[in-house]
């Protein structure tokens, strides 16, 4: 209610559409009917006078049946899965190899070994340094990985440079870059097949004060189930529930993932509510075509009057890389 008699326009600041809004009048006031919710605005031209055109609210109510989808369903990735790969067996130079650890802490032992500057918090980004410096040392990682099932066409992401000597299994593989994963500092090299059993990828980086270790990365068709720091490669799958996807396969997958989900409905209006995830966006479609997005409460979407039959939603959730790097930076938080 708003004192004083007032033509009221919605000036809609989410889609910049235009509204004349129906009031009624009672004492001079003028009296409107809204549904508002937590993250909703209302933006309201006010002109002095009556509207005769409108209502304030629609008395009319709506029958609503809940419409059955499966319990899980099918998926489609953006972009391949990935496993971390951040601890490691290691040696320096010509030394015994030493038992697992961090990738980060391996870097500063050689570091301190060396007398080079540690990488601290305020430890420089070697691009900051232009002072041309020769590899008289040599750092070995050495990864273990485990797969339940025959693998193709996997790929190694890191930051090795062309100078890197790259193994599985004891064979050399050509270090020649097929692409670039979420940065393009990050290259790519194309594995060979991995059968299913234990195996062994070592690489071999020449290293100077200049060079950082960073987390490596096996992409491909795979999912990842993780027991502590313990991973096994398993096969794909395509069909999980609608809960978090880290313990569906999926605990370092930072891309984009659609849920396919078949449906059927009996005519009239169809909305569609998600309101418990953990996504910045959820964008829709229906039968192929656009339905819209759900990002703000009340988490739904009116997406129109169907045909009786059969349909298609597909629901693809718009995560960040935050579902990524929160594995590396702040391994201890599950945000997804």
């Amino acid at each position: 209610m708003i004192k004083g008699e007032w033509k009221l326009t919605h000036y809609n600041t989410m889609n910049g559409q235009i509204e004349e809004i129906g009031c009624e009048y009672e004492n001079g006031n003028t009296i409107f009917y809204r549904e508002m919710y937590a993250h909703d605005s209302l933006l309201l031209l006010m002109e002095p006078g009556k509207r005769k055109s409108g209502i304030a609210k629609s008395q009319k109510e709506l029958k609503v049946v809940d419409i059955k989808i499966p319990m899980k369903a099918e998926i489609v990735l953006d972009e391949p899965n990935v496993s971390i790969l951040d601890i490691a067996e290691y040696r320096f130079d010509d030394g015994d190899w030493q038992e697992e650890e961090e990738i980060l802490r391996i870097d500063n032992k050689f570091r301190k070994l060396l007398k080079y500057p540690l990488r601290m918090e305020a430890y420089a980004q070697p691009w900051t340094n232009d002072r041309e410096e020769s590899f008289e040392h040599t750092l070995s990682l050495r990864y273990k990985i485990h797969a339940e099932c025959n693998l193709n066409d996997i790929k190694l992401a890191s930051e090795l440079d062309e100078g890197a000597r790259i193994f599985l299994d004891d064979r050399e593989i050509p270090n020649v870059q097929t692409g670039w994963y979420t940065d393009h500092s990050i290259k790519t090299v194309l594995l060979p097949k991995i059968s299913r059993g234990e195996h062994v990828l070592m690489v071999e980086i020449p290293y100077n004060s200049r060079v950082n270790i960073e987390a490596m990365f096996l992409l491909g068709t795979f999912s990842v189930s993780v027991f502590g720091c313990y991973q096994i490669l398993e096969a794909a799958k395509n069909c999980i529930g609608y809960a978090d996807i880290t313990r569906q396969g999926y605990p370092f997958y930072g891309g984009s993932l659609t849920y396919r989900i078949p449906f059927i409905t009996h005519g009239g209006e169809v909305i569609v509510q998600a309101s418990m995830y953990r996504a910045p966006l959820l964008s829709l479609k229906v039968d192929g075509e656009s339905a819209g997005y759900i990002y703000i409460s009340p988490y739904q979407v009116n997406i129109g009057k169907l045909n009786p039959g059969k349909h298609m939603l597909e629901f693809t959730v718009q995560t960040s890389l935050l579902s990524f790097l929160t594995r590396i930076l702040m391994p201890a938080v599950i945000p997804f």
